[in-house]
């Protein structure tokens, strides 16, 4: 096999032959891919027993996950000890780890595994990327020694990482301030985590580089004519859990009453809260059509996306929010909470149209009933375009550290 210098994606998040979720991370791949044809990306996912293809891309597994009683309390054995395996797991892929340039590690959890054992990657800069905000906290006995404990690991590695990619100034800010001040304090497992931890100093890293998730255009983009609809649609793409705010826009259409009895709010997705949203329609508050439907692929959403005249997911700890931006990208405004992800995009001067406050369904339904009379246009301050952000941040990347990428094999 032609050896030559490799980009390894370590990573939990990527989509299966059973699961599309975490397709975000595979378009990422691909637009790497499509950025810089000579190199060699390989991409391991640590939760996967064996190698699998998907969508044309080769996934390596069989990572070995060692676990121990006491790992809370001893994390820097327990990384230790799985960073040895993975070591192993790519020494049985036929891996050089010397040829190893680029570590992109898909969470920090995954940075701290070839953290322990640097010296098994001479010539490797490892980055970690955040896809949510960062923060440490335990349960049960011993809550505040073992939460102790496992940030001030964390935070060994954060500051030992090269560097940081952010999807977000909200998740950046997170990152450098917790556990002192965090842009996320009201989100009861981060404040429960700020009053342990409180005592102890923020981590320093040596650098952040914001890289909001991209959009495949290619995939995601308006239709070719979109037919005028009678029935106003709302749609909504998101787990049902309740963070993401499922009830706050029952609510908000309660609220509107019968000037949303012609309307169709359509749900896609699964999750514990999808039936306390059953029972609140029963309950006759909501007067609009509203139908739950089966999650689709990642290839099919965009049609779902063009059936929509709005797009609205109030959720209020929100890192980013791959969804707003695919509608967006399809012709599709959105309403977002306000203080989340989505505040790097919107202009200042349409805050007040497309950002509502997550916890407050007449804030929300106001917003809405704007959109509905006015259908403003919605612009973005940021290009969300993945084949121009993955190339910006490569680019980046080879500057900061010039003997990544060997000249030859840069194209």
């Amino acid at each position: 096999m032609e050896r030559r210098p490799i980009y390894l994606v370590l990573t939990t998040y990527f989509p299966t032959p059973s699961s599309w979720r975490c397709a975000y991370v595979y378009d990422q791949v691909q637009a790497i891919r499509r950025a810089r044809p000579n190199w060699r990306i390989v991409v391991l996912n640590l939760d996967s027993p064996k190698d699998y293809v998907y969508e044309g891309v080769t996934v390596w597994g069989g990572f070995h996950r060692i676990a121990f009683s006491g790992s809370a309390f001893f994390p820097r054995h327990y990384y230790t000890c799985n960073g040895r395996s993975l070591v192993a797991c790519l020494s049985e892929h036929g891996v050089d780890c010397a040829d190893i340039r680029v570590i992109h590690a898909h969470l920090p959890t995954n940075a701290a595994l070839t953290l322990t054992v640097r010296k098994a990657f001479p010539n490797a800069v490892i980055l970690a990327q955040h896809h949510h905000v960062w923060y440490f906290a335990a349960n049960g006995l011993f809550r505040t020694f073992k939460a102790s404990i496992g940030y001030r690991f964390q935070r060994w590695a954060a500051e030992a990482a090269d560097a940081h990619i952010s999807i977000s100034n909200a998740v950046t800010e997170t990152l450098l301030n917790f556990p002192k001040a965090t842009h996320y304090r009201d989100w009861p497992p981060m404040c429960a985590a700020m009053k342990t931890l409180r005592l102890l100093r923020p981590a320093r890293p040596k650098s952040v580089y914001l890289l909001h998730n991209g959009v495949d255009t290619r995939l995601f983009s308006p239709p070719a004519a979109k037919k005028p609809c009678e029935t106003f649609t709302i749609g909504c793409v998101a787990n049902f859990i309740s963070l993401k705010g499922h009830l706050i826009l029952l609510k908000a259409l309660a609220a509107l009453g019968e000037q949303a009895r012609a309307w169709r709010l359509r749900l896609i997705g699964s999750g514990p809260t999808q039936e306390a949203c059953r029972r609140f329609i029963a309950g006759g508050g909501v007067k609009c059509a509203v139908s739950f439907e089966s999650e689709v692929t990642h290839d099919q959403l965009p049609n779902f996306y063009r059936t929509l005249d709005l797009f609205v997911l109030p959720s209020r700890f929100e890192a980013f929010g791959c969804v707003f931006t695919e509608a967006w990208a399809c012709g599709v405004p959105f309403i977002a909470g306000a203080g989340q992800g989505m505040d790097d995009l919107i202009p200042e001067s349409e805050r007040d149209i497309w950002l509502c406050d997550p916890s407050d369904p007449t804030d929300l339904a106001k917003k809405i009933l704007h959109v509905y009379h006015n259908r403003p246009s919605q612009h973005l301050s940021s290009p969300i375009d993945i084949d121009v952000l993955i190339p910006r941040f490569l680019d980046w990347l080879e500057k900061r550290w010039p003997f990544v990428i060997p000249p030859d094999t840069k194209r």
